[in-house]
């Protein structure tokens, strides 16, 4: 007959694997963890004024809206962009699961953040308008750090965190959501070679930012 553990060590060790099997959970809940993706907007550019449907497919949560989400857009825009005689864009947030691929991208120092986005952003497919847009919110609204990590999500990763359901169906859709994650240091990481998409027909444009600090 083998030896008999001590009661002890059997408490020791009973009480071990418990903590852990909790502490498991905890761990796995936590690198999961959610996305907050600020203020992305939404650009409807059809080629005559139409009535269009816009939603929202996620297993996250719509947070903010303007105008307001309630299940779904329902607006009359025209040529120009303009959303039911008064809005530039659809405008939301969204706490979204964190299922991304952050493996390729730039590394950005502070002092050539505006440069940087003021040359990538049309090589991602933004236009003048769009790109003052979003320049004009995110370098006051960016958290201020020496450096800054950056990808721009892919559009699988997009929809696996919110799916854009548009109709009548847009010919283009053109969708640029930037990770950013400040750095204190910089580090090593190699960009992503870049397609960049060409508009026709019917155009729907999409920015937004997840800052990860």
């Amino acid at each position: 007959m083998g030896k008999k553990i001590p009661y002890y060590l059997g408490f020791l060790l009973g009480l071990f694997t418990s903590s852990l099997l909790l502490f498991i959970p905890f761990i796995f809940i936590w690198q999961l963890g959610v996305f907050n993706m600020g203020k992305p907007v939404i650009y409807l550019y059809p080629t005559e004024p139409m009535d269009v449907s816009v939603k929202l497919i996620t297993d996250g949560k719509i947070t903010v809206s303007d105008p307001p989400y309630a299940g779904g857009w329902r607006v009359s825009a025209t040529s120009s962009g303009k959303i039911d005689g008064k809005y530039d864009y659809l405008f939301y947030e969204a706490d979204v699961g964190r299922e991304a691929d952050l493996s390729k991208g730039w590394i950005v120092e502070r002092e050539s953040i505006g440069e940087w986005f003021d040359t990538m952003l049309p090589e991602f497919g933004l236009n003048a308008k769009e790109k003052k847009d979003f320049m004009d919110y995110w370098m006051v609204n960016l958290p201020k750090s020496p450096y800054y990590k950056i990808v721009i999500l892919s559009n699988e990763d997009l929809d696996k965190m919110v799916k854009l359901d548009v109709s009548p169906k847009p010919e283009t859709i053109i969708r640029v959501n930037l990770y950013i994650k400040p750095l204190k240091e910089p580090i090593y990481f190699k960009a992503p070679e870049l397609v960049k998409k060409q508009r026709r027909g019917f155009t729907v444009v999409e920015w937004g930012v997840i800052v990860d600090d």
